[in-house]
């Protein structure tokens, strides 16, 4: 009987059959390697885990239980800095432009605790001269005019020359109530009576301070002065 003999092409033939056979199985190997070195990776970092949630919770414990510093608010109070400033001019602006605001007493209340006046000088200027209808109220003359002309002394310059009139006159006034200039359009009267009465103003008489919005300022204002003579009185 004669022996089947197997050629070269043959026998490639098969050992290609053979290696794709054992190909699913070499991977299914490769696989199940992977796997356990995973397994073997993550049983490894399991003790590392637990000391590092460990480590950070003896960390978070080491802080609540450490006693915290008393803050520091000196550069805050009392009420000093551009925060309460911007604070302070909101509730200008709050209690200017909403004057019914329903909770105003509320913001009286913060702008008297914060010190409101203190901002609202900041955002007057003082270096300018305002006009009586800018002011809050129209500045009085201390004592009234007939106050005026008895306590200056002009009174007797009316006795003496017996004269009655008015004089209107425009004044400066000063944040203290004090002129700092007097005019007049009215002529002088060859005597020099007008010059003593502007002397007297200029000199003696006092205003009630001129304010707007409050603070203090430079205003400038008309008045009329009214004098009459009454002659002389039996003592």
């Amino acid at each position: 009987m004669e022996s089947e003999s197997v050629t070269e092409p043959e026998a490639g033939a098969e050992r290609q059959a053979d290696t794709e056979t054992e190909a699913p199985y070499e991977a299914a190997f490769d696989r199940e390697a992977e796997i356990e070195m995973e397994v073997e990776v993550e049983t490894d970092s399991e003790p590392e885990t637990e000391a590092t949630v460990k480590t950070a919770e003896m960390h978070l414990r080491g802080i609540l239980e450490k006693p915290l510093p008393e803050p520091d608010f000196s550069e805050l109070f009392p009420y000093e800095g551009a925060l309460w400033d911007s604070a302070r001019v909101a509730l200008i602006t709050l209690r200017n432009e909403y004057p019914d605001f329903p909770r105003m007493r509320v913001v009286n209340a913060l702008a008297e605790e914060i010190e409101v006046d203190r901002v609202r000088a900041l955002m007057v200027d003082t270096e300018r001269v305002y006009t009586c209808n800018e002011l809050d109220q129209r500045p009085e003359i201390e004592g009234g005019v007939d106050g005026f002309i008895e306590s200056s002394g002009f009174r007797d310059v009316i006795n003496e020359h017996q004269i009655s009139g008015t004089v209107e006159i425009r004044v400066l006034i000063d944040q203290e109530g004090a002129p700092i200039e007097v005019h007049t359009e009215e002529e002088d009267d060859g005597m020099g009576i007008m010059l003593q009465l502007l002397e007297a103003i200029e000199e003696q008489m006092r205003f009630t301070i001129p304010e707007f919005t409050g603070v203090p300022v430079r205003a400038e204002c008309e008045y009329t002065i009214e004098f009459e003579y009454r002659g002389h009185m039996d003592d």
